[in-house]
């Protein structure tokens, strides 16, 4: 998946360097795609680095929970709070600067596909956020005498399944992206 995006991200840079000799209309229109791609590639780069560092942590916790180690499980589960906080500012800005940069009228798939990826992303996201900061709770106040215990509400795990599989869900998405981005560069290759 990742190195296909990889490749997708060394053909914009090839065609945006190279001189396609078309019509001035024609020429415009490869520009503006081109452009746009230029733009919103970095957003998927920078998606999977984070939605990879949630996906590990998740693993992590529960090695870490099995071992009964509770003081190193708290501060997995501190850094579960964070890649997951990291990851959901990510995918806000993402669907923030999609929301403001209107793609090419050849790009709108693209740009609809984008943006769908993103929000189930956010909905897992939110979902994560809920049960990292759950746990996190749970167990800190089982460590600390002074702090009022904390009662686990139920549904907690199938919150983290859903949500897992939200994000799940929203990385299958983007095999449509990429074949959407390869559409486009089909029709600038014409």
């Amino acid at each position: 998946m990742m190195k296909r995006y990889l490749i997708l991200i060394l053909l914009v840079t090839l065609a945006l360097t190279s001189a396609v000799v078309v019509g001035c209309g024609q020429r415009q229109k490869h520009q503006d795609i081109l452009d746009y791609l230029a733009k919103t590639n970095p957003l998927g780069a920078e998606f999977f680095e984070k939605i990879a560092a949630v996906m590990e942590a998740y693993p992590t916790s529960q090695d870490v929970m099995e071992s009964l180690d509770v003081n190193r499980f708290l501060e997995v589960l501190a850094n579960e709070k964070k890649t997951v906080s990291e990851a959901l500012d990510t995918v806000n800005s993402a669907v923030s600067f999609l929301g403001n940069t209107p793609p090419p009228t050849e790009a709108e798939t693209l740009h609809s596909l984008m943006i769908e990826s993103f929000q189930t992303a956010k909905a897992g996201l939110l979902k994560l956020s809920y049960v990292s900061r759950i746990r996190y709770e749970y167990t800190y106040s089982m460590l600390n005498p002074s702090v009022p215990k904390k009662e686990f509400p139920p549904g907690v795990y199938e919150e983290m399944g859903q949500g897992l599989q939200l994000i799940e869900e929203a990385i299958r998405m983007w095999d449509e992206v990429g074949a959407e981005m390869d559409n486009l560069l089909q029709f600038i290759e014409r």
